[in-house]
């Protein structure tokens, strides 16, 4: 890189707009500014992680002095300019005539909606409605609920940027969750300071637009106000420098970002969880760049700190900016029980806000001055006023800053009155020029950095050096589509053109369709031959045992069924849940025994299943009773099969091989990601008997932690076997690029590290989207679909379900289309879970949400895999049945988190409504 890079960067980063030292130059004495900007990290967006060095600044005088001084000052003299709302919720009680003149009638097109009907040309040029996704508004909902559950969210973006929006809620009364009396059902919400008061009236004139200015008016009389956050920034004060306390003891509930005992960024003062009114006080300028640049490496799916080396001056990112710290008070009304009239009353609440002054703060000792860096909770802080108040004899204005309630009052009433104007009076056309488009900025700083994330996260190898690699320990990790199968095939050619033995190949697939797959595409390229071995790992065991005992070996699903039919009746366990769900979780807690070598099915239980170990008593018969039963039939499960070989294979390592024990030359894994820990020592043992191991998979497709797998990554792979070369494809050759950006994004998610999938089909066809608040209608969605498609061939089509039972009710609707279509024999048999689809593609790809059920789920880390896994089946056509829920319950059963879902947290530039 030039050594004029940075200076191509950081003009491109907006926030440097707004908190250039240039324009707070007044304020500032600049040396000061810069040692303590110094403390930033801007490649990870973080404080300095040594502590020692914050404390130098915060203690010494020079600085202390002048920070107090700034505190002092903004506290005084709070200014008008500097005191504004930050956030605002209003909620209206609309009509159903006046809901379906904003989002039209059933026999409409809701993506062309009244409400998205921007009539006129001067209001087309500076403003776009348009509808996207509800996101998790609908979060927590609860049948009890008073308030709405809502169905409809349009965007209203003005002067092409996004970052100046509204967003505006509507609940559909014809909804069943609906048909109860509401406080209101219509929100809608922005953040002011993002906007001037003429673009917000201008806004609001789209809903005046369509309503009528009579009813407008009478709407907004009877308006509730829902939320208002109210904000104040102190320009050239650095956060580290605050020390917040409540002029009232009464809030017992604070908290701290981050809270890992590094240096605090954000203190909450109140609960602010759960919509509780509370007051924060944060970083403004690491927070407002830390926004922009996620903002801009969102889209490229990779940590801005993997690329930051590329930029010569980032080190001035923060030292040009001028430190700024900020106040907001958030408060909620749910119960709807403020008018918006009353909004010119409220009590913005900053004025009971107070700090520790950064002198007396100085003159602590070097051991609490440390601790209060690491934690400014009430908990903290409030001893070190007590000790500061009876070291300055309760002098307060020596050890405290307090703002004077009155005149916070009088300089936030002028910004509540017209802001209460602003809604009330909306207007046609906006004569003023566009603010600066932050949107254009992201664009800018996206395509300035997007080469160096290419380069970072994108490194192909060719077929030939990974096929031709004498490693003995060969790790290739794999994108969708990258062409996994094929290098596996191309290793078996290249194995027998330099003379192996086909006797001396094992190849092993992770299910009976992979291993058929590639057994027909050696055949297609006159590669198979006798002796070598091609099928499924279990398959590959029993080739071994059946040498020691004859035995039959039954899937998955018979294990299933064969445990249910060991539960005793007398049994207390199907009084708490389903016989089908007690042979899962019966099954395992047997695979982490085998996994993991251990015996002790209590112990077994309480890792795996730990709400069930007041049953283990009971487990462990119907464990007893399974294993009469396989015994009595002569067969062996899957656990069995890798206990008995492992067991086996410890004969190599004893050097008491049997004589007709063939150790393998090579053996090839597919999905490598689904190994368990039993598995890969069986592996481990071949290996140090000679095997060379050649590993394929992808980490981001690891499905079956569940069962025991170990995940897949080089660092895994190293640590198991000692040494390993590893190999990267990233070239998708099965999906346009649109399906691809949005897989990628998930992948991101699952891990930061990482390759991402490069998309060799270019496409402008987004994948689409579309919301229901059952999974009846969106079957029956679904249906209409398949019909207008008129396939000719069934199976182009994959419909995936992430739960058996939702695969059952898609499959019962799609029997029925068979009796009206001909032409869609068996396509009920498209319709599997997520796990199925492992291995297969299809041109039509439909996937449902999880959430139309509240069944449990993995972690969020184990969804998001089977998500990944659901979308990268699609080539041509992805469409996403997403429920309007938009919340799922992720983790453990005994640990659960209540989160907004993988399908309700999809950026809305990655697809497309319909």
């Amino acid at each position: 890189m030039s050594d004029s890079a940075g200076s191509e960067f950081l003009p491109l980063v907006y926030p440097s707009k707004i908190f250039n030292i240039q324009e707070h130059s007044e304020l500032l004495d600049i040396r000061h500014n810069s040692s303590i900007s110094a403390l930033t990290k801007p490649d990870h967006f973080r404080y300095d992680g040594i502590t020692q060095r914050i404390l130098q600044v915060l203690k010494d005088p020079e600085i202390a002095h002048y920070q107090d001084t700034l505190l002092k000052k903004a506290i005084r003299d709070i200014s008008a300019n500097r005191v504004d709302i930050d956030y605002l919720e209003v909620g209206l009680q609309l009509k159903s005539t006046a809901i379906y003149k904003l989002i039209g009638s059933e026999e409409q097109d809701l993506l062309h909606s009244p409400i998205t009907s921007v009539k006129t040309i001067p209001r087309q040029a500076r403003l776009q409605v348009k509808q996207v996704m509800l996101g998790s508004k609908n979060h927590r909902f609860k049948k009890t609920d008073k308030r709405p559950f809502f169905t409809h969210k349009y965007r209203m973006v003005v002067d092409n940027d996004s970052y100046r929006y509204m967003d505006i809620y509507i609940a559909d009364p014809a909804h069943e969750r609906n048909k109860r009396d509401l406080p209101y059902n219509c929100s809608i919400e922005f953040i002011p300071t993002r906007l001037t008061l003429n673009q917000i009236s201008f806004m609001l004139y789209q809903l005046q637009s369509v309503l009528g200015p009579r009813r407008y008016g009478q709407l907004l009389r009877k308006a509730k106000l829902l939320r208002i956050d109210t904000g104040y920034i102190m320009h050239g004060l650095s956060q580290l420098f605050c020390f917040p306390l409540r002029t009232t003891s009464a809030v017992k509930v604070s908290a701290c970002i981050p809270d890992n005992k590094s240096a605090v960024e954000t203190t909450y003062l109140g609960n602010h969880k759960d919509k509780r009114n509370h007051d924060i006080i944060y970083d403004k300028v690491l927070k407002e760049i830390k926004f922009f640049i996620k903002s801009v490496m969102r889209p490229l799916n990779c940590e801005f700190s993997q690329i930051a080396h590329n930029i010569s001056d980032l080190d001035q990112l923060f030292t040009t900016n001028a430190a700024s710290a900020r106040i907001e008070t958030r408060q909620y009304f749910p119960s709807g029980n403020i008018s918006l009239s009353e909004i010119d009353q409220i009590d913005p609440s900053i004025h009971r806000i107070m700090f520790i002054r950064p002198k007396a703060i100085a003159a602590l000792e070097d051991s609490q001055v440390l601790e209060l860096i690491c934690d400014k909770r009430l908990s903290r802080v409030r001893p070190v006023r007590s000790s500061l108040a009876k070291r300055y004899k309760c002098k307060v204005n020596k050890y405290l800053h307090k703002f004077n309630t009155e005149q916070v009052i009088s300089v936030f009433l002028p910004k509540l009155e017209a802001m209460k104007a602003a809604l009330s009076t909306p207007i046609k056309t906006l004569e003023h020029e566009p603010l600066g488009n932050y949107q254009e900025h992201v664009v800018a700083a996206k395509n300035y950095l997007a080469p160096f994330v290419t380069k970072q996260r994108s490194k192909q190898n060719s077929v030939i050096d990974i096929t031709s690699s004498d490693g003995k320990c060969i790790y290739v990790e794999g994108t969708p589509g990258s062409g996994k199968t094929k290098v596996m095939v191309s290793h078996v050619k290249h194995l027998l053109e330099t003379g192996t033995e086909p006797r001396k190949i094992a190849v092993l697939a992770f299910t009976n369709d992979a291993a058929d797959e590639f057994r027909n595409r050696l055949i297609d390229e006159g590669l198979m031959r006798s002796g070598m071995f091609v099928g499924t790992f279990s398959a590959w065991c029993n080739q071994y045992l059946q040498q020691v005992k004859a035995s039959k070996i039954i899937n998955q699903e018979q294990s299933y069924d064969a445990i249910e039919s060991c539960i005793p009746e007398e049994s207390s366990l199907p009084e708490h849940f389903e016989s089908a769900d007690i042979a899962r979780y019966v099954s395992a807690v047997l695979s982490y025994s085998v996994n993991h070598d251990q015996k002790d099915y209590d112990k077994c239980v309480k890792k795996v299943k730990p709400f069930l170990e007041s049953f283990s008593s009971e487990i462990k018969l119907i464990i007893k009773g399974y294993k009469k039963w396989k015994e009595q039939e002569s067969k062996l499960d899957f656990n069995d099969l890798i206990e008995k070989m492992r067991k086996l294979v410890k004969s190599i390592k004893a050097g008491e091989s049997k004589r007709d024990f063939l150790i393998p030359d090579h053996i090839l894994l597919d999905e490598a990601q689904d190994t368990n820990h039993a598995q890969f020592d069986i592996l481990k043992t071949f290996h140090s008997s000679g095997s060379s191991l050649f590993f394929v998979g992808d980490p981001a497709q690891s499905m079956y932690g569940f069962r025991g797998a170990v995940g897949f990554s080089y660092k895994k792979i190293k640590r198991y076997f000692g040494h390993v070369v590893p190999f990267q494809l990233v070239e998708n050759h099965r999906s346009l690029s649109p399906i691809v950006e949005l897989a990628n994004h998930i992948r991101y998610k699952i891990n930061r590290n990482h390759s991402i999938s490069v998309p060799l089909k270019q496409s402008s066809t987004l994948p689409r989207y579309k919301q229901f608040g059952s999974i009846k209608s969106a079957t029956g969605f679904l249906i209409q679909e398949l019909k207008r498609l008129k396939l000719d061939d069934v199976e182009s089509v994959l419909i995936l379900c992430r739960y058996k039972v939702h695969v059952k009710t898609v499959q019962k609707a799609l029997k029925k289309l068979e009796d009206e279509v001909p032409k869609s024999k068996k396509i009920h048999e498209s319709c599997m879970t997520y796990h199925k689809s492992k291995g297969r593609e299809a041109t039509y790809c439909y996937v449902f949400d999880p959430t139309f059920s509240s069944y449990s789920l993995g972690t969020l880390k184990e969804e998001l895999c089977n998500t990944y896994v659901a979308f990268t089946r699609a080539k041509s056509s992805l469409t996403i049945l997403a429920s309007q829920i938009g919340a799922a319950a992720y983790g453990t059963t005994d640990n659960q988190k209540t989160q907004t879902s993988i399908f309700a947290d999809i950026p809305d530039e990655l697809v497309q409504l319909i």
